[in-house]
C-alpha cells in the first residue's frame, strides 16, 4: 500500500534574476517541481487501487506573496498551489486528498543559510513578520497531521500559508 506522500524537499536560491544562472534553474525546477510530480505520478496508481490516500506538498509563502531577489524559487514553489488544486479536482472522486502548506520562515538550517545570503540580518527578517518569529518545525507537523488524517477527509485542494502573519498584507 502506499497511503500518504509529503513532498518536503526543496532548495532556494536567493538571486536578482539576471544573476541567476541555467544551473540554478535546472537544479530548482528538477528539485522543487519535477522530484514531486514525478512521486506523485509514482504515488497515485496504488492510492487508486486502495481508493484512499493523502498527498501533502510543502510549498512556500514565497509562492504565494512572492519574494524579491528569489523569483526563482518562488516561481517553483507557486507551481504547487495550481498544481495542488487540478489534482485535488482529478482525484476527488477517488477519496484522494491534495493539500499544499506553505510555510514563511522556517527554524531550520536552510532558512538560516538563506537568511545569511540576503540582505537583511536575523533580527532585521523577525522584524517583517507580524508575529516577529519564525515557525517551528513542529507547527507544520502538526498541520501535516492533521491534513493526512480522516478528520480532514473534506479538505482537498486547500492552499494553507503557515507564516506568522507574513501572508496578511
Amino acid at each position: 500500500n502506499f497511503d500518504i506522500l509529503i513532498n518536503n524537499a526543496g532548495d532556494y536560491v536567493y538571486s536578482p534574476v539576471e544573476k541567476t544562472t541555467d544551473e540554478d534553474i535546472t537544479r530548482l525546477i528538477k528539485l522543487n517541481v519535477e522530484a514531486p510530480y514525478k512521486l506523485i505520478k509514482l504515488a497515485v496508481p496504488y492510492m487508486k487501487k486502495q481508493h484512499w490516500g493523502r498527498i501533502v506538498n510543502i510549498g512556500s509563502i514565497s509562492g504565494i506573496v512572492g519574494e524579491a531577489n528569489a523569483s526563482l524559487y518562488s516561481m517553483t514553489k507557486s507551481a504547487f498551489t495550481g498544481f495542488s488544486k487540478a489534482l485535488a479536482l482529478e482525484l476527488a472522486q477517488e477519496n484522494i486528498t491534495v493539500n499544499t502548506i506553505n510555510p514563511g520562515w522556517v527554524e531550520t538550517e536552510l532558512a538560516q543559510d538563506a537568511v545569511e545570503k540576503s540582505d537583511f540580518s536575523y533580527d532585521e527578517e523577525i522584524e517583517m513578520i507580524p508575529q516577529k518569529r519564525f515557525i517551528c518545525p513542529d507547527e507544520i507537523a502538526n498541520l501535516v497531521k492533521y491534513m493526512v488524517s480522516d478528520e480532514a477527509k473534506g479538505m482537498t485542494g486547500q492552499s494553507v500559508s503557515l507564516c506568522a502573519g507574513l501572508s496578511a498584507g
